[in-house]
């Protein structure tokens, strides 16, 4: 059983949005920032993958756990997936919520209609969801 989808293994037949996001966070967690970039789609400019370093910036050590919420589909080729990150960051530990947008791409990386055979799904963006500050009480 996958803990983290609560998907028996061997009901997984195709890789899910699901799947690709965890283990890129699992990616992430362990801070391996070249596999990460290898996993970045091509057309990001002009057709060059980011760089480790630019991935180590955008996504700072300090991961410690995930929580994948369902997705909503946008379109043919694109799933949007809520997550609830739980990072250490200037040694506290934080909650935030981010939203991952997969793309469904196949061997040239065009966007494939999600089912089609030869595609394969990556990150395509992320972003922390802002949340509004607690108000402050007076009394």
């Amino acid at each position: 059983m996958d803990r983290v989808l609560n998907i028996p293994e061997t009901r997984r037949l195709a890789k899910t949005p699901q799947l690709a996001l965890r283990d890129w966070l699992r990616l992430w967690q362990g801070r391996q920032y070249a596999a990460m970039a290898r996993h970045m789609p091509l057309p990001l400019r002009a057709g060059q993958r980011p760089a480790a370093s630019e991935l180590r910036q955008a996504y700072p050590p300090g991961l410690l756990t995930f929580d994948l919420f369902p997705g909503y589909d946008t379109d043919a080729a694109v799933t949007v997936i809520p997550a609830l990150l739980t990072r250490m960051d200037d040694n506290e530990t934080r909650a935030q919520l981010w939203r991952f947008r997969m793309i469904y791409l196949d061997e040239v990386h065009q966007p494939l209609a999600r089912g089609r055979q030869g595609g394969r799904w990556t990150v395509q963006s992320a972003a922390l969801v802002p949340t509004p500050s607690s108000p402050s009480v007076q009394a």
